[in-house]
Order: structure tokens, then sequence, then C-alpha cells
């Protein structure tokens, strides 16, 4: 898959096997937007990971869609806190109501059908978040 323009070696990032990248903890300027884009879902059927709004970069988390077919699927993630982007990242399952703290460099597996998983920075954010997600 061909980085982002303007997306560093060292920017925080995440992996859904099959494979897919997208990034986080990245500021994208408003006129570069169409640049990090992605095109509509393909058809039923096909692996797809996007965040919501058809992404591949964020820069504070949001809702990952996953259109798969085939289990378990592997989420590996790489974070790389230096000092503007401190603070802890975690993934919400609004499914299973599982929340997994994100530190370092990892991998979660996905036994049963997910589509979709919510990232964000462990803050006010992240508990609205999660109160919308447990109703």
């Amino acid at each position: 898959m061909v980085e982002p323009e303007g997306v560093e070696p060292s920017t925080s990032w995440t992996t859904i096997r099959p494979t897919s990248i997208l990034h986080f903890g990245i500021k994208i300027p408003d006129n570069n937007l169409l640049s990090y884009s992605l095109p509509p879902l393909p058809p039923l059927g096909a692996f797809d990971v996007r965040f919501d709004g058809d992404m591949r970069v964020v820069e504070n988390g949001g809702k990952i869609k996953i259109q798969n077919q085939e289990y378990p699927i592997t989420l590996s993630y790489n974070i790389n806190n230096d000092e503007n982007k401190s603070g802890d990242w975690k993934l919400l399952n609004p499914s299973s109501g599982d929340e997994y703290i994100l530190s370092s460099s990892g991998s979660i597996e996905f036994s049963s059908p997910i589509d979709e998983i919510i990232l964000a920075k462990e803050n006010y954010e992240w508990s609205i978040k999660k109160k919308m997600y447990t109703l």
C-alpha cells in the first residue's frame, strides 16, 4: 500500500489483516483531506477497512469500519508517543464492550465477526464515545 503523502514512517498506525493500513494521530490540513480519502466501499464479500467518512488517516481517532467475511482478523498496531502525540490510545469493541489499551506495539485478534471498532485517545472525548456505544 502506498503511504499517504506527508506521513512519516514513524507515524502511529494500525494494520488489520488481510492487510489494510490506517494512520492516526496526524493533523491533516483541510485542503489535503481529499488525498487521504478512499473510494466507495467494494462489493459485499470483499475485504475493506477504513475510518468513518471513507478516510485512511485521522487525527484523534474515530470509528473503524470493517468489511470482512473470514475470521479471525488480526489488528496490529504501532504507537509513536512523542511530545505532540501524548496520551493513551484505546480501542472499544461496541459489540462486546471490550476495551483495549494500545501502548507501544502489539496485536489484537478478533475471532468472531465484527463490523466496527472505535479508536480514540483516552480523554473526555473517549468518555463520550464510550457512553454513546454502551447505551
